[in-house]
């Protein structure tokens, strides 16, 4: 969200999108705010278009809606 406000984000997703994977350990462990998690969202989708991602998190599936605050977001395919 800092990134954002600083018109930072899409050089730190740049930078970010260049690893080969992206490893997230303990999704939803603290909560998010709603656009902290919208962001979370849109950034895993670019990830997920460009390479491998590893996601660890306690939380079952059917309780992601917590985390992204969306369902249509947490929606299993």
């Amino acid at each position: 969200m800092e990134a954002q406000d600083e018109k930072k984000l899409l050089q730190l997703e740049k930078q970010w999108l260049g690893a080969d994977i992206m490893i997230v350990d303990e999704l939803g462990y603290i909560p998010y705010h709603q656009r902290a998690a919208e962001l979370l969202f849109q950034f895993f989708s670019a990830c997920y278009e460009r390479g491998s991602m590893i996601i660890t998190s306690n939380r079952e599936l059917g309780r992601w809606v917590e985390v992204f605050h969306d369902e249509q977001l947490t929606a299993p395919c």
